[in-house]
C-alpha cells in the first residue's frame, strides 16, 4: 500500500510541496481525546465505510481533526468533519474551519493568472521579465520563462519556500532572493514555489494591488468563498490550529511564496471551488470563461510532464474522461481535491496537520474510485508509464559521471564552491565550502540530475543538468537550525575537476 501512496504523491506532485515542518517552541502533546465529529450532509451507504475509517483515524491520534465532501454528479452526497480544530480547548472541527492546504494555492494562483490573461493584461506567451521589476539572474544566456513556462513549472526556476514571520512580509525584498534561473526555460519540468513566486509579483504589479486582494478580487469574491485567505496561516478568526505529527501546536506563521502554498480555506469554500472547475458552479463565468477554464486543464504532451496543466496535475483517463487533481502538504496541513469534471464528480480532503505522505492522497482517489470504478487502476497506469518515460534507472548516465567542480551564486552574493562525485550506482559524494564529504542518493528525472543533501548545520538540495562540457543548474540551501525556513537559491556551472 505504502507504494501505491508514493505513486499517487507522483500523480499530484504538481501540487504537493516539499514544506519543512517549522521549528518553534512547541506545546506538549496532549492525551487522546473522544471522537467527535459533526454531520452537515450524512454519507451515502455507498461511502460508509470511509466515515469509519476516518473516526478510527481520529480515534488512533492520526489527525487532529478530517474534514471531507464528496460531490456526485453535481451534488454534494456527504459534507462531514471529524475531530477537533483545536484540541486544548476541545472545539470539534466544523465544515466552516479553514484549513491550511499548501500547494493546493498553486491551482488558485493559476486561475488568478488566468482571469488576468481572459483580461488582456497579461499574454500567456509573453515573457515573463516583460511584466516583472526585476531581472533574473543567471549564469550564462539561456532562453527566458514566459508566463506560461512559470505556471507549468518549465520555467528553470529553482524549488525553495521561506517564512518571515507574521507581518514581516516585504514583496519588494523577497522578490529579490528567487529572482534566479536555473535551466532553460520551455521544456524542463522542475517544481518551484519560488516560480509561483513571481507569478504572484506579476500579478501585483499588473493589478497594481497586493496579492491577497488579487485573489479575493478576481477568484474569492466571484465565488462567494468567504472565508478563504491568502495572507498568514493560523491567525484568521476561522483558522483551524495548526498541528505538527505529535500533535504539538505550531504558532502562527507566514508562508512565501503564498502563492505557491500559503493559503487557506474552508471545506465549503473548495466545494465552490471545485465545482467552478467543472463548470457547474451558477458564476462560474464570472471567473473564467469555459474555453479558459479548457485551456487550464490541458496538458502538453510535448514537454516533459505530460500530465501537468497550468496549474492543475492532469490525467485522460479515457477519451472523454479527465481526471484534475490538486493538493498540498505544509506545516499544520494537508490538503487534496480531485475532480472529474465529465461526471461532474469531486472528492475534497483536509486535515490540520501534514500527516503522512501520500495517505490523504491515496485516501482522496480511493474515495473517487468508488464513485467511478477502475479510476485507480487507469490513474496508476498514467503515471507510471509516465515514470517509466521520464525516470530512467540511474545506470548508463555516462554524461554526469564523474568528478565535478563550480561555484554557485545568490542574488544577495552569497557563494558555494562545490565538489561533486556522481556514481554510476546512483550516488553522489558532496562537499560544499570545503565541509566533510556527505553521501547522497541521486534522482534523475529525463535529463536532471537531483539529491538533497545534510551537512552540520545546512540542507542543501541540487539540481544539475548537462551544458556542453560541463554541467548548469541550482543549490538551494536551507539553515537546519534556524526557528524559521530559509531557502536560498544559489546558480552555477560545474566543469569537471582538475
Amino acid at each position: 500500500m505504502q507504494l501505491r501512496a508514493n505513486i499517487i504523491v507522483s500523480l499530484v506532485s504538481f501540487g504537493v510541496a516539499s514544506c519543512t515542518s517549522i521549528d518553534e517552541n512547541i506545546n506538549s502533546t496532549p492525551g487522546a481525546v473522544e471522537v467527535q465529529h459533526s454531520a452537515t450532509i450524512p454519507a451515502p451507504e455507498q461511502l460508509d465505510q470511509y466515515r469509519s475509517e476516518f473516526e478510527a483515524a481520529i480515534a488512533d491520534g492520526k489527525y487532529p481533526s478530517i474534514a471531507v465532501s464528496v460531490i456526485d454528479d453535481g451534488e454534494v452526497v456527504w459534507r462531514e468533519t471529524f475531530g477537533q480544530s483545536d484540541i486544548e480547548s476541545g472545539a470539534s472541527a466544523t465544515v466552516e474551519d479553514v484549513y491550511a492546504v499548501g500547494s493546493l494555492s498553486k491551482s488558485i494562483t493559476a486561475t488568478v493568472i488566468m482571469s488576468m490573461v481572459e483580461d488582456g493584461l497579461i499574454d500567456l506567451n509573453g515573457l515573463a521579465e516583460d511584466y516583472l521589476d526585476v531581472e533574473l539572474m543567471r549564469v550564462q544566456p539561456m532562453d527566458k520563462p514566459r508566463v506560461k513556462d512559470l505556471i507549468h513549472m518549465t520555467g528553470g526556476i529553482p524549488h525553495g519556500h521561506f517564512s518571515p514571520g507574521i507581518g514581516k512580509s516585504d514583496a519588494d525584498h523577497y522578490i529579490s532572493r528567487f529572482a534566479v534561473q536555473a535551466f532553460p526555460a520551455g521544456k524542463h519540468l522542475l517544481y518551484s514555489n519560488y516560480g509561483y513566486g513571481l507569478l504572484e509579483r506579476i500579478a501585483e504589479l499588473v493589478d497594481k494591488k497586493p496579492f491577497h486582494q488579487v485573489a479575493k478580487d478576481r477568484v474569492f469574491a466571484p465565488l462567494r468563498m468567504s472565508t478563504a485567505r491568502a495572507e498568514g496561516l493560523g491567525n484568521g478568526p476561522y483558522d483551524s490550529t495548526l498541528y505538527d505529527e505529535d500533535k504539538n501546536v505550531i504558532p502562527p506563521y507566514e508562508w512565501r511564496p503564498v502563492s505557491g502554498g500559503g493559503m487557506s480555506f474552508s471545506l465549503t469554500d473548495l466545494e465552490k471551488y471545485v465545482l467552478f472547475h467543472m463548470g457547474i458552479a451558477a458564476n462560474a463565468d464570472a471567473v473564467l470563461s469555459s474555453a479558459t477554464r479548457e485551456k487550464m486543464q490541458t496538458t502538453f504532451p510535448d514537454l516533459e510532464a505530460p500530465i501537468v496543466a497550468l496549474g492543475l496535475g492532469s490525467l485522460q483517463i479515457s477519451e472523454n474522461e479527465r481526471l484534475l487533481m490538486t493538493s498540498g502538504a505544509i506545516a499544520g496541513g494537508r490538503s487534496a481535491a480531485f475532480m472529474f469534471p465529465a461526471k461532474r464528480d469531486a472528492v475534497i480532503f483536509l486535515t490540520n496537520s501534514r500527516g503522512d505522505s501520500g495517505e490523504v492522497e491515496l485516501t482522496t482517489v480511493r474515495v473517487m474510485d468508488t464513485l467511478n470504478p477502475s479510476t485507480f487502476d487507469k490513474a496508476i497506469a498514467i503515471v507510471e508509464a509516465h515514470n517509466a518515460a521520464h525516470y530512467p534507472e540511474f545506470e548508463g548516465q555516462k554524461s554526469f559521471l564523474g568528478s565535478w567542480c563550480g561555484v554557485f551564486k545568490s542574488t544577495n552574493g552569497d557563494r558555494i564552491d562545490a565538489e561533486v562525485e556522481i556514481k554510476s550506482s546512483g550516488k553522489a559524494i558532496v562537499s560544499f565550502n570545503e565541509s566533510e564529504p556527505v553521501s547522497a542518493e541521486l534522482g534523475l528525472h529525463d535529463a536532471k540530475v537531483s539529491a538533497s543533501v545534510f551537512t552540520e548545520h545546512d540542507r542543501m538540495r541540487f539540481n544539475f543538468m548537462p551544458d556542453g562540457d560541463g554541467l548548469i543548474g541550482s543549490v538551494v540551501t536551507t539553515n537546519k537550525d534556524a526557528p524559521l525556513i530559509n531557502d536560498m537559491p544559489h546558480v552555477g556551472r560545474m566543469q569537471r575537476c582538475q
